[in-house]
Protein backbone atom coordinates (compact mmCIF):
# COMPACT_ATOMS: atom_id res chain seq x y z
CA UNK A 1 0.00 0.00 0.00
CA UNK A 2 0.92 3.62 -0.46
CA UNK A 3 2.62 5.19 2.56
CA UNK A 4 3.06 8.86 3.42
CA UNK A 5 6.10 10.11 5.31
CA UNK A 6 7.02 13.61 6.42
CA UNK A 7 10.45 15.20 6.66
CA UNK A 8 9.67 18.51 8.32
CA UNK A 9 6.99 20.04 6.10
CA UNK A 10 8.01 17.93 3.10
CA UNK A 11 5.44 15.26 2.23
CA UNK A 12 6.84 12.06 0.66
CA UNK A 13 4.48 9.48 -0.76
CA UNK A 14 6.00 6.02 -1.15
CA UNK A 15 4.18 4.28 -3.97
CA UNK A 16 4.69 0.59 -4.73
CA UNK A 17 4.50 -0.27 -8.44
CA UNK A 18 5.56 -3.90 -8.22
CA UNK A 19 5.82 -5.96 -10.20
CA UNK A 20 6.93 -3.88 -13.15
CA UNK A 21 10.70 -3.68 -13.77
CA UNK A 22 11.15 -5.92 -10.71
CA UNK A 23 9.03 -7.43 -7.97
CA UNK A 24 10.13 -4.65 -5.60
CA UNK A 25 9.53 -1.38 -7.47
CA UNK A 26 8.93 1.69 -5.32
CA UNK A 27 8.54 5.31 -6.30
CA UNK A 28 8.76 8.46 -4.18
CA UNK A 29 6.36 11.30 -4.98
CA UNK A 30 6.66 14.85 -3.67
CA UNK A 31 3.16 16.16 -4.48
CA UNK A 32 3.79 19.75 -3.38
CA UNK A 33 6.65 19.99 -5.91
CA UNK A 34 5.13 17.66 -8.54
CA UNK A 35 8.34 15.62 -8.57
CA UNK A 36 8.43 11.84 -8.89
CA UNK A 37 11.46 9.65 -8.27
CA UNK A 38 10.37 6.75 -10.48
CA UNK A 39 13.22 4.37 -9.84
CA UNK A 40 13.53 1.82 -12.61
CA UNK A 41 10.01 2.42 -13.91
CA UNK A 42 11.76 5.22 -15.84
CA UNK A 43 14.47 4.53 -18.41
CA UNK A 44 15.00 7.74 -20.36
CA UNK A 45 16.89 7.38 -23.66
CA UNK A 46 18.09 3.95 -22.56
CA UNK A 47 16.56 0.64 -23.52
CA UNK A 48 14.71 -0.76 -20.50
CA UNK A 49 15.79 -4.23 -19.48
CA UNK A 50 12.95 -6.59 -18.72
CA UNK A 51 15.17 -8.87 -16.67
CA UNK A 52 12.83 -10.05 -13.90
CA UNK A 53 9.65 -8.03 -13.99
CA UNK A 54 6.40 -8.30 -15.86
CA UNK A 55 6.37 -6.25 -19.07
CA UNK A 56 2.57 -5.82 -19.16
CA UNK A 57 2.56 -4.59 -15.56
CA UNK A 58 5.39 -2.18 -16.40
CA UNK A 59 3.25 -0.65 -19.13
CA UNK A 60 0.39 -0.33 -16.61
CA UNK A 61 2.74 1.33 -14.08
CA UNK A 62 3.77 3.90 -16.70
CA UNK A 63 0.11 4.60 -17.46
CA UNK A 64 -0.59 5.18 -13.75
CA UNK A 65 2.27 7.67 -13.53
CA UNK A 66 1.10 9.44 -16.68
CA UNK A 67 -2.24 9.99 -14.93
CA UNK A 68 -0.55 11.61 -11.90
CA UNK A 69 -0.04 15.32 -11.31
CA UNK A 70 3.69 15.22 -12.06
CA UNK A 71 5.92 17.75 -13.84
CA UNK A 72 9.39 16.31 -13.18
CA UNK A 73 10.38 12.65 -13.24
CA UNK A 74 13.74 11.45 -11.95
CA UNK A 75 14.26 8.07 -13.62
CA UNK A 76 16.33 5.11 -12.53
CA UNK A 77 18.32 5.41 -15.78
CA UNK A 78 18.92 8.46 -17.93
CA UNK A 79 18.52 12.21 -17.50
CA UNK A 80 15.80 13.94 -15.49
CA UNK A 81 12.72 14.34 -17.65
CA UNK A 82 8.97 14.44 -17.63
CA UNK A 83 5.86 12.63 -18.77
CA UNK A 84 6.86 12.62 -22.44
CA UNK A 85 10.02 10.72 -21.52
CA UNK A 86 8.11 8.17 -19.46
CA UNK A 87 5.60 7.83 -22.31
CA UNK A 88 8.55 6.95 -24.56
CA UNK A 89 9.64 4.23 -22.09
CA UNK A 90 6.12 2.83 -22.15
CA UNK A 91 5.96 3.08 -25.95
CA UNK A 92 9.23 1.15 -26.25
CA UNK A 93 7.91 -1.70 -24.11
CA UNK A 94 4.58 -1.70 -25.96
CA UNK A 95 6.30 -1.72 -29.33
CA UNK A 96 8.73 -4.47 -28.37
CA UNK A 97 5.91 -6.52 -26.87
CA UNK A 98 3.85 -6.23 -30.06
CA UNK A 99 6.76 -7.14 -32.32
CA UNK A 100 7.80 -10.05 -30.09
CA UNK A 101 4.21 -11.34 -29.96
CA UNK A 102 4.06 -11.53 -33.75
CA UNK A 103 7.24 -13.61 -33.83
CA UNK A 104 6.23 -15.77 -30.86
CA UNK A 105 2.91 -16.56 -32.54
CA UNK A 106 4.79 -17.45 -35.74
CA UNK A 107 6.98 -19.92 -33.79
CA UNK A 108 10.18 -17.93 -34.29
CA UNK A 109 12.98 -18.60 -31.79
CA UNK A 110 14.05 -15.85 -29.40
CA UNK A 111 17.44 -15.29 -31.08
CA UNK A 112 15.89 -15.07 -34.54
CA UNK A 113 13.20 -12.72 -33.22
CA UNK A 114 15.93 -10.47 -31.78
CA UNK A 115 17.60 -10.26 -35.19
CA UNK A 116 14.31 -9.76 -37.01
CA UNK A 117 12.86 -6.93 -34.88
CA UNK A 118 13.73 -3.44 -36.11
CA UNK A 119 13.76 -0.97 -33.24
CA UNK A 120 13.20 2.10 -35.41
CA UNK A 121 13.12 5.26 -33.30
CA UNK A 122 14.40 3.30 -30.29
CA UNK A 123 17.50 1.93 -32.04
CA UNK A 124 19.71 4.80 -30.85
CA UNK A 125 18.83 4.25 -27.19
CA UNK A 126 21.63 3.07 -24.92
CA UNK A 127 21.73 -0.74 -24.82
CA UNK A 128 19.13 -1.23 -27.56
CA UNK A 129 20.91 -4.11 -29.31
CA UNK A 130 22.55 -5.72 -26.28
CA UNK A 131 19.31 -5.94 -24.31
CA UNK A 132 17.30 -7.60 -27.08
CA UNK A 133 18.02 -11.21 -25.97
CA UNK A 134 17.09 -10.41 -22.35
CA UNK A 135 13.97 -8.50 -23.32
CA UNK A 136 12.65 -10.94 -25.89
CA UNK A 137 13.36 -13.92 -23.60
CA UNK A 138 11.29 -12.23 -20.90
CA UNK A 139 8.46 -11.36 -23.27
CA UNK A 140 8.32 -14.91 -24.64
CA UNK A 141 8.04 -16.19 -21.05
CA UNK A 142 5.17 -13.78 -20.41
CA UNK A 143 3.40 -14.99 -23.56
CA UNK A 144 3.93 -18.63 -22.53
CA UNK A 145 2.67 -17.98 -18.99
CA UNK A 146 5.96 -19.15 -17.47
CA UNK A 147 7.19 -15.91 -15.88
CA UNK A 148 8.78 -16.15 -12.46
CA UNK A 149 10.58 -13.44 -10.47
CA UNK A 150 13.91 -15.07 -11.34
CA UNK A 151 16.11 -13.94 -14.20
CA UNK A 152 16.43 -16.65 -16.88
CA UNK A 153 20.21 -16.45 -17.30
CA UNK A 154 20.47 -19.69 -19.28
CA UNK A 155 17.65 -18.70 -21.64
CA UNK A 156 19.16 -15.25 -22.21
CA UNK A 157 22.60 -16.79 -22.89
CA UNK A 158 21.11 -19.15 -25.50
CA UNK A 159 19.19 -16.27 -27.10
CA UNK A 160 22.30 -14.06 -27.16
CA UNK A 161 24.36 -16.82 -28.83
CA UNK A 162 21.69 -17.41 -31.46
CA UNK A 163 21.21 -13.67 -32.00
CA UNK A 164 24.96 -13.21 -32.57
CA UNK A 165 25.05 -16.17 -34.99
CA UNK A 166 22.07 -14.89 -36.98
CA UNK A 167 23.55 -11.40 -37.18
CA UNK A 168 26.89 -12.81 -38.30
CA UNK A 169 25.22 -14.88 -41.01
CA UNK A 170 23.48 -11.72 -42.24
CA UNK A 171 26.76 -9.76 -42.22
CA UNK A 172 25.68 -7.38 -39.44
Amino acid sequence: ERTTLYVGDLRLEVIPMAPAHTFGDLMIYLPQHKILFSGDIGFFWASPFLNNGIPTKWIEACDKVLDMDVDVIVPGHGPIGGKKDLAATRDYIRYLKGEARLRYNAGMSVGRACADIKLGRFSSWIGADERQPMNITRLYAEFAGTLTPEFDAAGVARAAEEYAAVRKSLGR
